[in-house]
């Protein structure tokens, strides 16, 4: 199935059948996988909230926070 490619479904933007079928597994698994963000996120700022900043893995956990917010506030729409 080819297609224009315009609205980005897996079914019409002209992928091969593997990319479609992978398209389609996580278009299914998008809430699940939302939901999961969220919850690494809470856990990931109380973590951060409590440590100490200056230790490098604290600098990679806050860029992780931002990115996390980032990607949940295009998921929901708020971007």
């Amino acid at each position: 199935m080819g297609g224009c490619g315009c609205c980005g479904s897996p079914w019409v933007n002209g992928a091969d059948k593997a990319t479609r079928a992978a398209n389609a597994r996580l278009i299914a698994a998008a809430p699940e996988l939302l939901e999961a963000l969220k919850a690494c996120l809470t856990a990931a700022a109380v973590n951060f909230d409590a440590g100490e900043r200056h230790d490098p893995i604290m600098a990679e956990i806050g860029d992780a926070i931002g990115k996390a917010r980032v990607a949940i506030a295009k998921a929901e729409g708020r971007s």
